[in-house]
């Protein structure tokens, strides 16, 4: 990874010293759309200047190890982007490739890699529940209740700058909410102040329910899809573009929305209000990476 004297302004340049095995790299060359100098089509496509060297190892790591679905720039005839697949011979011979790899410069290898490889310690972040503590349970980064009324949860950790994500995976729910049966399982998952007590019912919180509805200020309106058992929600913050982002199993859901002028100028912290359902945070690599906001995480 080089740095030009326009760093931060240009991407850094990216020569490939491996003969990985991938549909994305060309010989030293590594096609990657964060990489461009600008959009092409998608929003988030295109080098910013807010972008950090983990920002990019995190985008690159992620785009060479899903195997499984490789984004490539070619649409088909139907106006999608087409995909592509590693298969097992491929991904075994650049595992070998990369693991025999020593720089004749630095001496890097995969045992003993230079610099030192750092990853945020996940394991230090809890829940705390904030309503309703006689009627939830914690388990490390999971909560869950079977009271029929709202309890709420909130991280340890809040985030005030850059882009930031982290999943919640919905591993199980009572008998499934309709507006005849409000005693089944829901949640609402979203940011809330270090003040918010309930996700989406005041101004110090926003949040994103199963019932497809948007929550602020205790008003809900219509948005996304319905989701619930089984589904795995990714909230993100961007301070920079003032902007909340949601998906569910991975698809970006749009509208974008603004961070509301409530939570502006603080710490937002991850937060979940559920009644009647088990709710699995993830702040670390996603479960269902979501293209637009590749190379983002909770840190």
């Amino acid at each position: 990874m080089r740095f030009t004297e326009n760093y931060p302004s240009e991407p850094p340049k990216i020569i490939i010293c491996t003969p990985i095995r991938h549909p994305n790299i060309f010989g030293e060359f590594l096609c990657l759309s964060m990489l461009r100098p600008e959009s092409l089509h998608s929003p988030y496509e295109g080098w910013s200047s807010t972008y950090s060297k983990s920002t990019f190892n995190n985008a690159k790591n992620q785009q060479i190890h899903n195997i499984e679905q490789i984004e490539q720039d070619s649409y088909s005839r139907e106006g999608r982007y087409e995909q592509a697949r590693l298969n097992n011979n491929d991904v075994e011979e650049s595992l070998r490739v990369c693991r025999a790899f020593v720089c004749k410069d630095c001496g890097h290898t995969n045992e003993k890699p230079i610099p030192k490889v750092y990853e945020l310690p996940t394991s230090d972040i809890s829940l705390h529940p904030i309503k309703g503590a006689n009627d939830v349970l914690i388990h490390g980064t999971a909560a869950q209740t079977t009271s029929t009324y709202w309890v709420s949860c909130k991280a340890s950790l809040g985030v005030f700058s850059g882009k930031v994500l982290y999943e919640v995976y919905i591993s199980w729910s009572g008998d499934k909410w309709t507006p005849t049966n409000t005693n089944g399982g829901l949640c609402r998952f979203g940011w809330g102040t270090k003040e918010a007590l309930e996700l989406g019912t005041d101004d110090k919180s926003v949040g994103y329910g199963g019932t497809a509805k948007l929550s602020y200020r205790n008003k809900f309106l219509d948005y996304g899809e319905e989701f619930g058992k089984g589904d795995c929600i990714t909230c993100a913050v961007d301070f920079d573009q003032n902007q909340l982002l949601f998906a569910k199993n991975g698809h970006l859901v749009l509208p974008v929305q603004l961070i509301p002028p409530g939570l502006k100028g603080h710490g937002l912290y991850p937060m979940v209000s559920l009644k009647n359902s088990r709710a699995e945070f993830n702040f670390g690599n996603p479960r269902k990476p979501v293209p637009q906001l590749t190379g983002i995480l909770f840190n």
